[in-house]
């Protein structure tokens, strides 16, 4: 399960709602969830600040819901080679000194196949910064 980023007013809101009361009517036992670095916090996280909300009523389910809560997605750079190869940068609206963990979908893929196992994985994050 996982919710596109906010980009229109309470889209990730009324996303989370409706599919929460879906999953609760059926009786799912097992929903794995893509979140993303951000999700702990309620307001200031930008096009991420709905997964606050998800988390929460996630929570609600009477079902294990191991949460992935994944970095920057590797392969967002693809747009960005060539200006990496020219200029050694890569061009984003984020401050320069924040470390940014990036990840790849198929390692996202393979923590979502093993995350019955360890449900709060925090994936593609760096280890060095405290994180995991």
């Amino acid at each position: 399960m996982m919710v596109l980023p906010n980009y229109s007013p309470d889209f990730q809101r009324i996303s989370v709602d409706a599919m929460t009361a879906a999953l609760s009517s059926t009786g799912v036992r097992l929903v794995v969830v893509l979140s993303s670095c951000g999700a702990d916090k309620a307001a200031g996280a930008g096009p991420v600040v709905g997964l606050h909300h998800f988390e929460q009523q996630i929570n609600t389910l009477d079902a294990v819901v191991p949460r992935l809560r994944a970095g920057c997605f590797m392969e967002n750079l693809l747009s960005q080679v060539e200006t990496i190869r020219r200029a050694g940068v890569i061009a984003a609206p984020f401050d320069p000194d924040v470390a940014m963990p990036f990840i790849a979908t198929t390692e996202i893929g393979r923590a979502a196949a093993y995350s019955p196992l360890t449900p709060d994985l925090r994936i593609g994050h760096s280890r060095a910064a405290g994180r995991m």
